[in-house]
C-alpha cells in the first residue's frame, strides 16, 4: 500500500478504511513531565516547560497524532472541575502529586428544579464560587480570567501549530461532558445513583437543560477552523456503575444529541469512555455512523467492541496502564500485536494506552508501544 502521510493515516481510520498502517495516538498527560524530568507543577502551570516536554516525547517516539496536551492548564482546570480539585503546589499539596478531584456532595436533589428553573450557568457559577472563595469578587474573578485565558489562547494554538506541522490534535482544542457526568459531579455519584430512581423525573428535566449548555460549550470550543474534534469525556453512565436500561433513558440520548450537533458542524467527536462499557455498546451504534472516535481505557472488552461496532465508529486505544508500567517490552509488544492484527483488521483502528500512560511507565514498554505498528501491517 502507499504511504501515508499522519494526517491522511488518522483519517483513513476515522472513517472506517484501511491506512497504510495503524496510526498511533497515545495519550501522553501526566507521562511527559517524568519523561522529561519535570514537575507536575511545572507541567501544570509552565507552559513552556511543559511544551518542550512534550516536544522532547514527540522527537523520542514520533507519533501520528496528538491526544490531550495538558501543559498550562492549572487554572484552567479549578474552573474547568468545579469540585475540590487538588492540584500539584497549590494550598499545600506536594509539586510533584498527581492532580486528583475528590468526589463529594456538591448540592442537595432541589438542585435539579434550580437548573430548569434558571439555567446551568446559574448553579455552575454559584459551585465555582463555593469551591474558590478567590472568585467571590470582581477582584478576584479578573484575576483568575487573567490566569485562564492565556491558557485557552494558547491551546488553541497549539492545535493549530501541530495542524500545520501535518500532525491532528483528536483532543486538544476542545474538551467537554455530556449532563449525565456534569450532574453526577454536582451530587456525587453514589446520590445521583439514588436521584435516577426516586427523583427520575426531575433529573430528566435538568439533564436535557444542561446538555444544551454543554453542547454550546462543545461548539463554542470548537470554532476555530483548525479545531477538527472534540473531546468528551465519560465514565459514569458506564456498566462500572449503571444498568443498560437506565443508560438508555438517561445517558445514550444525551450522547446522540451531542454526537449529531458536533457531526453537523463538520466535528468528530472523540468520546473518551473510561471504565467498563461492554454492555453498552449495542447503544452506541445511534451515534453517528463513520463519523466517531471510540477511545477505550482498558475496562472494556476493545475485542468485543471491535465486534459490535467495528463497521460503525472507530475504535481507539488500549494498551493498559498496568502493562506499560509493570510488564516487560515483550509483553507490551505482544498485547500491541494482538490489537493490530485483530482490533485493526480492515482499518478503523488507532493504536493508543488505555486511557492515560502512567507518570511510572517504564521508558522501554512505550518505546515497545511505539514501535509496534511501524514493524506490523495490520
Amino acid at each position: 500500500m502507499e504511504y501515508m502521510t499522519p494526517r491522511e493515516r488518522v483519517d483513513a481510520a476515522v472513517a472506517l478504511r484501511k491506512p497504510d498502517r495503524v496510526p498511533l495516538v497515545p495519550n501522553f498527560d501526566l507521562y511527559i513531565a517524568r519523561h522529561a524530568g519535570i514537575t507536575m507543577r511545572e507541567l501544570l502551570f509552565d507552559y513552556a516547560k511543559a511544551e518542550a516536554a512534550f516536544e522532547r516525547a514527540f522527537a523520542d517516539f514520533r507519533w501520528d497524532g496528538n491526544h490531550l496536551f495538558i501543559g498550562g492548564s492549572g487554572p484552567y482546570m479549578q474552573l474547568f472541575f468545579w469540585q475540590d480539585f487538588r492540584l500539584p503546589g497549590v494550598d499545600g499539596q506536594g509539586e510533584d502529586e498527581i492532580p486528583q478531584m475528590l468526589e463529594a456532595e456538591g448540592e442537595g436533589p432541589e438542585v435539579y428544579e434550580e437548573i430548569c428553573r434558571r439555567g446551568f450557568m446559574h448553579v455552575y457559577t454559584r459551585m465555582v464560587r463555593k469551591y474558590y472563595p478567590q472568585l467571590r469578587s470582581t477582584g478576584g474573578v479578573l484575576r483568575f480570567m487573567m490566569g485562564t485565558l492565556p491558557y485557552l489562547a494558547r491551546s488553541s494554538l497549539f492545535v493549530r501549530k501541530w495542524e500545520r506541522r501535518g500532525i491532528p490534535c483528536l483532543t486538544g482544542g476542545a474538551l467537554s461532558f455530556v449532563a449525565f457526568d456534569v450532574l453526577s459531579m454536582l451530587r456525587s455519584m453514589a446520590d445521583f445513583c439514588l436521584d435516577l430512581h426516586r427523583h427520575s423525573d426531575e433529573v430528566l428535566r435538568a439533564l436535557a437543560v444542561t446538555n444544551r449548555f454543554q453542547i454550546e460549550l462543545m461548539l463554542m470550543q470548537t470554532r476555530p477552523r483548525w479545531v477538527r474534534y472534540c473531546h468528551i469525556g465519560s465514565a459514569r453512565p458506564s456498566g462500572s456503575f449503571i444498568s443498560p436500561g437506565m443508560f438508555e433513558r438517561f445517558a445514550l440520548p444525551l450522547f446522540v444529541e451531542a454526537t449529531e450537533r458536533l457531526v453537523a458542524e463538520g466535528i468528530t467527536p472523540f468520546l473518551h469512555f473510561d471504565a467498563d462499557w461492554t454492555l453498552m455498546l449495542p447503544y452506541l451504534r445511534e451515534l453517528p455512523a463513520r463519523k466517531c472516535v471510540l477511545y477505550l481505557d482498558g475496562s472494556t472488552d476493545i475485542f468485543k467492541a471491535k465486534e459490535v461496532l467495528g463497521d460503525h465508529v472507530c475504535i481507539c486505544g488500549d494498551v493498559p496502564a498496568s502493562l506499560l508500567s509493570l510488564g516487560s517490552p515483550e509483553e507490551v509488544d505482544e498485547y500491541c500485536e494482538r490489537l493490530i492484527k485483530e482490533v485493526g483488521e480492515g482499518g478503523g483502528f488507532i493504536l493508543s494506552s488505555g486511557c492515560s500512560t502512567p507518570p511510572n511507565a517504564k521508558p522501554e514498554n512505550v518505546r515497545a508501544m511505539a514501535e509496534s505498528v511501524k514493524r506490523r501491517h495490520a
